[in-house]
């Protein structure tokens, strides 16, 4: 068998294979008196021996590789998983959908003449069926909203802030006027002292 032929068909070999032929490679070479018959002195299988001690290296490697491949993970993903899950369990009704105001007996065919197909005409324009969204699209709805109200709060909370610095301000700049006006009259602060 040629050299070539011989490294395709290590290429085929799974690793136990590999890993028996590298032992047997091993106990031939620890044979001396054997090595010493052999014409090239053992040379040849020697070479052998470091191509399928390459090929065993090569395929633990990636064994190695693709643990460490399959243990990543990023967060993103288990979101994903997460987000799918509630869309897989959240599922459209495939039922019709009930409707308060209808009756479990059939319909009866009602002329379109009369006055009732008209007011039902009429009800139908003022009001909009329901429209049903993904759960993606309602939680992107819903944080959206949580940022709207809280941006509202903070909003209010500078406001009644401002509010009450202006009050203050007025009050302070009523207070000065005040003390100049009743300076005969006893502060609080006198009267306990007196008392």
């Amino acid at each position: 068998m040629s050299d070539s032929k011989k490294t395709e068909n290590l290429k085929k070999m799974s690793l136990i294979q590999l890993k028996e032929i590298l032992h047997r490679e091993n106990t031939l070479l620890k044979n001396n008196k054997l090595i010493n018959n052999l014409a090239d002195k053992g040379e040849s299988i020697k070479g052998f021996r470091d191509k399928v001690e390459m090929e065993v290296k090569y395929r633990e490697e990636l064994k190695n590789i693709e643990k460490s491949m399959n243990k990543l993970s990023t967060c993103d993903n288990e979101n994903e998983k997460h987000v799918q899950k509630l869309c897989e369990i959240e599922k459209t009704p495939e039922k019709e959908r009930y409707k308060p105001f209808s009756t479990l007996n059939t319909i009866k065919e009602v002329k379109s003449d009369s006055k009732i197909f008209k007011i039902m005409e009429d009800c139908t324009h003022c009001n909009k069926p329901t429209k049903l969204i993904l759960l993606p699209e309602s939680i992107d709805i819903l944080k959206k909203q949580d940022e709207r109200v809280k941006e509202e709060q903070v909003r209010v909370r500078h406001k009644r802030i401002l509010d009450k610095l202006q009050e203050y301000e007025e009050y302070e700049s009523g207070s000065d006027s005040e003390s100049e006006v009743c300076e005969h009259y006893p502060q609080p602060e006198e009267l306990e002292e007196d008392g």
